[in-house]
């Protein structure tokens, strides 16, 4: 497969089954016979003794079965039958029969699987304030002053800044109310001093307000979107396409989240990050194939951290992406003074998404037989010319193949580089049915599953075998009822 990876569209090639089979036959009539110097059918000379008299005499008066006369079927004639067997006479030795087949399957062009699916890269880096800056809206707990020079204390009392000199007004405590603005600041304009704000309302107008804003981001950072996947056509090798793989790589495959809590006096919590991908639509049934989650330290407290990264690479993509991220700001203890140091009060966020490519795609295969299409050579036996030895033809109907003094390699079946290149497994069968094996003997037939990138070899040693026609012996006279001239070969080639 060939992937382009700035449009993603993948054109899957297709692969071929090559095996090369060698087979060697030393074939050997398993009959002994001498040859003539002419082979002539035999001739037998019966004395029939018949009185000549004038008389009329019926042919089954002539029949006798028990000296072999038999009538013809319209009993107009007779035939004489003999029975017995012939002297042995060896024949020579038939010559080698050298058979090779060299041969490609292929399945042909399988049509291109094109997918567009667009998922950019999402790189998010955010800084997302706690509070609103330049509104006096927050409420200082800190005792309020009065000016030296104003004792006695009006009524009602004039109220100044802390950072003048002033004396505690000790009727009011902190319950004055006055307001204050983020980032404080002192009349000289440079960053104010440290604040404190009584639980109530840090919680109402801090914690509140920043989980307010996290409740509207929500459906920014937690998505999920369906990945476009081809449908195929009825009837081709491929049912489904199942998933994308994500291509390998160490840096360019990855996903990234990192929380940091500046300066809020309260802990970020309920911290994670994940994606998930799922097959089936996540309305009916939610997505379950995690390929991060990022929730080790769902907690963090002030000015600390939290970074973690996933390698995406191998991982596979389904029909549905979802991307969710989750943090909130911890509630003050009611009864607690928060304490507001100098400086802004924010969260930085980040968040990156991205693949290297497709490197592959996981496929449904239908259960497709390629071998139905595919016209094998036939094996045939050369037609063996006995002119010479006086026979004008012979056949084969059943032999035993050459054992003793049959050379090395003679009488085998070899199977080398029996491989296939497709992506998936097939089911592989190769039976030669002419070869009736020895007691104990294999069957000569491979029945296997080819892997891509694993080569098979075997040799069968035929030596001793009968070769034989298929056609049956429905005579029931121990023969089968055709000669044997070609190899009665079976392939079946299935995709399961």
């Amino acid at each position: 497969m060939k992937v382009n990876p700035n449009n993603h569209q993948f054109r899957w090639k297709t692969g071929f089954l090559h095996a090369f089979l060698t087979i060697f036959l030393m074939v050997t009539v398993a009959c002994d016979f001498d040859i003539p110097e002419k082979f002539e059918m035999p001739t037998w000379y019966l004395d029939l003794k018949i009185p000549l008299v004038q008389s009329r005499y019926q042919m089954v008066d002539i029949s006798d079965s028990s000296a072999g006369i038999f009538l013809t079927d319209d009993s107009l004639g007779f035939k004489i039958i003999q029975e017995g067997e012939m002297p042995a006479t060896e024949l020579p030795d038939l010559p080698s029969v050298a058979l090779g087949l060299d041969q490609a399957i292929s399945s042909g062009e399988i049509d291109g699987i094109t997918i567009d699916v667009e998922l950019p890269a999402v790189s998010i880096a955010q800084k997302i304030h706690v509070v609103v800056y330049g509104s006096e809206i927050y409420q200082d707990t800190a005792k309020w002053c009065v000016l030296i020079d104003t004792f006695p204390i009006p009524d009602p009392p004039f109220y100044v800044t802390d950072t003048l000199m002033c004396v505690t007004d000790s009727t009011t405590g902190d319950t004055l109310g006055r307001l204050f603005s983020f980032p404080p600041k002192a009349n000289d304009g440079e960053t104010d001093s440290i604040r404190h704000m009584k639980a109530s309302n840090y919680n109402q107008y801090i914690v509140g307000f920043f989980n307010g804003i996290m409740d509207s981001l929500s459906a920014v950072l937690n998505t999920t979107n369906p990945i476009p996947f081809p449908d195929m056509e009825e009837g081709s090798i491929i049912s489904s396409v199942d998933t994308l793989i994500i291509a390998n790589s160490l840096n360019s495959s990855v996903y990234i989240t990192n929380f940091k809590n500046n300066g809020i006096p309260t802990a970020l919590e309920n911290i994670y990050s994940y994606m998930v991908t799922g097959a089936e639509d996540p309305d009916f049934q939610p997505l379950t194939d995690t390929l991060a989650n990022h929730n080790s330290k769902p907690t963090l407290l002030s000015d600390s951290s939290y970074t973690e990264t996933t390698n995406l690479s191998g991982k596979g993509l389904t029909k549905y992406l979802k991307i969710a991220t989750n943090f909130s700001l911890a509630a003050a203890h009611p009864d607690s003074i928060i304490k507001i140091d100098p400086g802004s009060l924010f969260v930085d966020f980040g968040l990156i998404f991205q693949m290297a490519g497709i490197d592959s795609i996981d496929v449904t295969t239908n259960n497709y037989s390629m071998s139905d299409g595919i016209e094998m050579p036939p094996v045939e036996l050369p037609e063996m010319d006995m002119s010479e030895s006086g026979i004008s033809k012979m056949e084969i109907y059943q032999n035993v193949l050459k054992n003793q003094g049959a050379a090395y390699n003679e009488n085998k079946l070899v199977i080398s580089d029996l491989a296939s290149s497709f992506p998936f497994d097939m089911e592989f069968l190769l039976n030669f049915r002419n070869f009736s094996p020895t007691p104990g003997g294999d069957s000569v037939k491979i029945d296997t599953v080819l892997r891509k990138g694993v080569e098979i070899n075997k040799i069968f040693d035929l030596r001793g075998y009968t070769l034989q026609s298929t056609d049956g012996d429905n005579d029931n006279d121990g023969w089968p009822d055709s000669a044997f001239t070609s190899f009665d070969l079976v392939l079946d080639i299935t995709i399961p």
